[in-house]
C-alpha cells in the first residue's frame, strides 16, 4: 500500500504541466462536424502570410449543404518565431484583441488584426535598426489608426504585464505539443506532416 501511495505522489509531482480549461487561442468556425483544425501562426512568417488567405477561402467553400465555416472549427495561436524582426512585439497583440473581444462584441477584430499584420509584414521585418520601445509606440499608432482604437491604450497594453503574459502562456501551449516551426497544423489533435497550401489540399483531407 505504501508502495502504491508514493508511487502515485511521485507520479502527481512529477506532472507539472498546465493542463488548460478551454482553449487558448481563438477560434472561428461552428463546428457543427465536431473536426477541428488548429493553426499555428507566426504573425510575421512569410509561409503562414501565404496560408493565411487559403483558409479564409476554404472556410467559405460549400461542404456537408452548407460551408467549411459552419461544419468545423478553425483554432489560431501566435507562436512567434526569435528570427522575425519585432515578431514578439506584434503577436503580442493577439491576446489584447482577444480581450478587446470579450470585452466589447462590437470590437472583435481578431481575423483583421491577423490579416494587418500580414499586409505589413515586409515593412516590418526591415526595421532591423528600430529599437524595440520604438516599435512599441511605431505599431500602436499604426494598428489604432487601422482598428480605430486609442494608441495610447494599445501601448500601455505592452507595458502591462497581462499582454506578455498570455502570448508566454499561448507560447508554452503551441511548445507544449511539439511546435516548433510554422504554419503548423493539428487536425482532431493529429499532427499533419505537411499543412496544405491550396484549398483543394484542404478539401482532400477533409472529405
Amino acid at each position: 500500500m505504501f508502495k502504491a501511495t508514493a508511487m502515485l505522489a511521485a507520479l502527481a509531482s512529477a506532472n507539472n504541466t498546465p493542463i488548460y480549461g478551454s482553449y487558448p487561442g481563438y477560434t472561428n468556425g461552428n463546428g457543427k462536424t465536431g473536426i477541428e483544425i488548429e493553426l499555428f501562426f507566426d504573425y510575421l512568417c512569410s509561409a503562414c502570410q501565404a496560408e493565411n488567405p487559403i483558409v479564409e477561402q476554404l472556410l467559405q467553400q460549400e461542404w456537408l449543404g452548407s460551408t467549411v465555416e459552419d461544419q468545423i472549427f478553425v483554432r489560431y495561436t501566435p507562436f512567434p518565431l526569435p528570427y522575425h524582426t519585432h515578431a514578439y512585439q506584434v503577436n503580442q497583440l493577439v491576446p489584447y484583441f482577444m480581450d478587446l473581444c470579450i470585452a466589447d462584441s462590437t470590437k472583435c477584430f481578431n481575423n483583421e488584426y491577423r490579416d494587418f499584420s500580414y499586409d505589413n509584414l515586409s515593412s516590418v521585418l526591415s526595421m532591423k535598426d528600430t529599437s524595440k520601445d520604438a516599435f512599441i509606440t511605431y505599431w500602436s499608432d499604426k494598428v489604432a489608426t487601422e482598428f480605430g482604437l486609442e494608441a495610447t491604450d494599445i501601448e500601455a497594453s505592452y507595458a502591462g504585464h497581462q499582454t506578455d503574459s498570455n502570448l508566454r502562456t499561448l507560447w508554452k501551449y503551441a511548445a507544449g505539443k511539439g511546435v516548433h516551426a510554422t504554419p503548423t497544423s493539428f487536425v482532431n489533435g493529429v499532427h499533419l506532416d505537411d499543412v496544405p497550401f491550396t484549398v483543394d489540399g484542404w478539401m482532400t483531407l477533409l472529405n
